[in-house]
C-alpha cells in the first residue's frame, strides 16, 4: 500500500493519530478540513459554540481568556498540539480565544463528522476527555490564582 504524505505527516506530529490504526488514522483524515489563518487572526472565539476540534500543524497559536474587559494569555500551542476538544465533546461554549501567533495550519474536525471514529474508538474519546478535563482543572485552579494573587 502507498503511503500518503499528509497521514505520514500527522503519524509523526499529532498523539491523536497513535492512538488509532492506520484504518482509523485514514478515516481520521478523510474527515478533516485544512485551515489557514494569518497571524492575529481568531481560530476560535471564547464563548462562541464549539462544533470542532483541532490539530495544529503549522504555526504558533495563543490561548488566552478574558476577564473583566482584560485579555490574559494562558497558553501558547505548537505544531501538533489538538485544542478545542472540550467545548465540542461537552457541547459547551468555547472556554478561551485561540488566535495565530505566525501564519498557521490545521486540520479541522467537525464533531459531526468523526463522532462515529471516536465511537469505534474509545481509547481516543478516553484521552480526549481527560485532556478536556485536566484543561478544565488547570483553567479553574489558574483562574483562582489570578483572584486571589
Amino acid at each position: 500500500m502507498a503511503t500518503n504524505p499528509e497521514l505520514e505527516k500527522f503519524r509523526a506530529q499529532s498523539k491523536l493519530f497513535g492512538l488509532l490504526d492506520e484504518q482509523g488514522q485514514v478515516r481520521l483524515m478523510a474527515a478533516a478540513k485544512t485551515e489557514k489563518h494569518q497571524p492575529g487572526g481568531a481560530v476560535v472565539t471564547q464563548g462562541e459554540p464549539g462544533d470542532a476540534f483541532f490539530i495544529l500543524t503549522e504555526g504558533r497559536l495563543d490561548v488566552s481568556v478574558e476577564e473583566d474587559g482584560k485579555s490574559r494569555t494562558i497558553a501558547t500551542l505548537e505544531r501538533g498540539a489538538f485544542f478545542g476538544e472540550m467545548a465540542a465533546l461537552l457541547g459547551e461554549p468555547r472556554s478561551a480565544t485561540v488566535k495565530a501567533l505566525t501564519a498557521v495550519e490545521l486540520m479541522r474536525f467537525e464533531l459531526p463528522s468523526v463522532k462515529g471514529i471516536i465511537d469505534d474508538y474509545p481509547a481516543v474519546r478516553q484521552v480526549l476527555v481527560r485532556l478536556a478535563l485536566k484543561r478544565g482543572e488547570d483553567n479553574l485552579a489558574e483562574q483562582m490564582n489570578h483572584d486571589f494573587a
